[in-house]
């Protein structure tokens, strides 16, 4: 029980170590002079961003299948349907 608690503390003490020496992504002071981009380059940043909406519903069945199928390949759902059928 004793070797258990040590554990315990060496590792909640590792991982309080490891998330003070991991860089934030935010940056802790602001930098004194914030430059403004172009309006000519900020135009297409925003349209990359417009060009995948984030859905408000969830997928339906055929849309969820095709979402798979382009990440996966076909390929490769057919061979997993089959073994979980267990088909040779």
């Amino acid at each position: 029980m004793k070797r258990i608690g040590i554990l315990l503390v060496v590792l909640v003490t590792l991982a309080w170590i490891g998330s003070k020496v991991v860089p934030r992504s935010e940056p802790a002071a602001a930098p004194a002079v914030v430059q403004t981009p172009a309006p000519s380059a900020v135009a297409p940043a925003q349209a990359s961003e417009t060009s995948v909406p984030e859905p408000d519903r969830p997928l339906s069945a055929a849309e969820k299948k095709a979402q798979q199928e382009r990440w996966l390949g076909a390929r490769t759902i057919v061979a997993a349907e089959r073994a979980v059928r267990n088909e040779p």
